[in-house]
């Protein structure tokens, strides 16, 4: 007898399978690599380097690169996604140089908080680093214009899917942020039946307010994502179409431009095991380090990385205390 084609990946050769089941004509694989190969970027020969105490100059240097590129580009999509009319900065109360020092923060060499192997001149932005990061930025944003500038993107406007998401956002005992995610107080139904737009909408909201974040531009961003056993393998991969799941990670982890420390999976199932291995065949060593798993007898990794106190109340059951959504809570109503 074969294997249950509806019973959850139990083997790497079922997964690759039941991959190709739910992936809706997408290259999971591929797309999830090619993301994950984004996440620190490259400093490369002939890069411009400024001063990381010149803030000013390195702006102007990376408005030169923008400009020069904006002039290159053909009319249509790779001139138009060079003014930016999806940002939300201005609906959050930051201006353009805002984003773009976002940009640069995540381009410094040589600091404590980087983690390039190939580091240039210590102390200093890799502005071309940046720049290419921008573009990647640049676009995505443009490819989602449709739906991103059908309205205002504002808090009001996406409170509903982010309250159907739970999405929190601390700051842990190192001044990192940490977007939790705990799968057990997803509004499943509701999720469901949130328009594919609204979603998308509400994880760009989300990801400006980790961006413009002063700590996590300093100390970086970790993941935090309880899975449990509510949803199953079936019911996780339909959540939402795949297609924006795929699109969403390439926002998150290839182009928001805050350097990723840690992704904690919690309690995670079996086949969650089988899929890291899965992807962990395609990662580099690098990535594979900031990987982790804290198994259900093993929670107190949760502590740990992040310290009780700044752990969310109610999430998983790692007995946090921390109450609110401090992460975002200053573009809440803005």
């Amino acid at each position: 007898m074969g294997e249950d084609p509806n019973a959850e990946p139990s083997t790497t050769a079922g997964m690759m399978k039941a991959m190709a089941k739910v992936s809706d004509g997408t290259n999971v694989i591929g797309e999830s690599v090619k993301t994950f190969s984004m996440t620190e970027g490259k400093n490369k020969k002939g890069d411009v380097y400024v001063s990381a105490g010149d803030m000013p100059g390195a702006l102007a240097a990376l408005k030169a690169h923008v400009e020069e590129a904006r002039a290159k580009a053909k009319p249509g999509k790779k001139q138009d996604m060079w003014n930016f009319k999806t940002s939300p900065h201005a609906e959050m109360g930051k201006t353009l140089d805002d984003s773009f020092v976002a940009f640069l923060m995540w381009a410094r060499t040589g600091s404590q908080d980087d983690d390039d192997d190939d580091v240039g001149s210590e102390g200093s932005i890799n502005v071309s680093k940046a720049f290419r990061r921008l573009e990647s930025y640049a676009d995505w944003m443009e490819d989602s214009a449709e739906d991103l500038a059908s309205s205002p993107l504002t808090y009001n406007s996406v409170k509903d899917a982010l309250g159907a998401y739970c999405m929190l956002a601390t700051h842990d005992s190192k001044d990192r942020l940490v977007w939790w995610i705990d799968l057990g107080m997803i509004d499943v139904p509701k999720v469901k039946a949130t328009p594919v737009a609204d979603s998308l909408r509400c994880f760009v909201w989300f990801a400006h307010a980790v961006m413009y974040d002063k700590k996590a531009q300093e100390a970086g961003m970790c993941f935090c994502e309880a899975i449990g056993q509510k949803l199953g393998f079936w019911a996780m991969m339909t959540l939402v179409p795949m297609k924006l799941s795929m699109k969403l990670d390439r926002l998150t982890i290839g182009v928001l431009p805050i350097k990723m420390k840690l992704l904690l999976l919690v309690d995670p199932p079996n086949w969650m095991n089988i899929l890291m291995k899965v992807f962990g065949v395609f990662l580099s060593k690098k990535m594979k380090q900031r990987i982790a798993l804290a198994k259900k007898g093993e929670l107190h990794l949760v502590t740990e990385a992040f310290g009780t106190e700044c752990i969310p109340k109610g999430f998983s059951e790692c007995n946090g205390t921390l109450e609110g959504n401090p992460g975002i809570a200053l573009y809440i109503g803005v």
